[in-house]
C-alpha cells in the first residue's frame, strides 16, 4: 500500500467522516485484520492436522508473505505518519521513529 494510496484514501474519507468517526473506523479496521487473522489461523491448524509433512512448508512459506506484506504495509503508514505529525510542526514519538 502506498503513500498516495494512503493519502488518496483520508481525502476521499475526511469530507464523509468526523475525526472521531474515522477513528472509530480504523479500529473497526483493525478489529477486522485481526478476525482474518483468526480466521486464516484456524484454516492454517485444520490443514496441519490433515497432513503436517504436506500442508508445514505451504503455510510457512503463506505466513512468511504475509508478513513481508504487513511490515512493508505498516512502513508506509508510519512514514505518513511521521510526515503529517512533521507537517504540523509536532514532535515525533521515539516510537514512531
Amino acid at each position: 500500500m502506498s503513500e498516495n494510496y494512503l493519502e488518496k484514501l483520508i481525502k476521499l474519507y475526511e469530507p464523509v467522516y468526523k475525526k472521531d468517526e474515522m477513528f472509530l473506523l480504523g479500529y473497526l479496521t483493525a478489529c477486522g485484520r485481526e478476525m482474518i487473522l483468526w480466521k486464516s489461523l484456524e484454516h492454517d491448524i485444520k490443514l496441519l492436522e490433515r497432513d503436517a509433512a504436506f500442508w508445514l512448508p505451504i503455510v510457512k512459506e503463506e505466513l512468511e508473505i504475509k508478513k513481508e506484506l504487513f511490515e512493508e504495509r505498516l512502513e508506509n503508514v508510519r512514514k505518513l505518519l511521521r510526515e503529517k505529525l512533521k507537517d504540523r510542526g509536532m514532535r515525533v514519538p521515539q516510537w514512531l521513529e
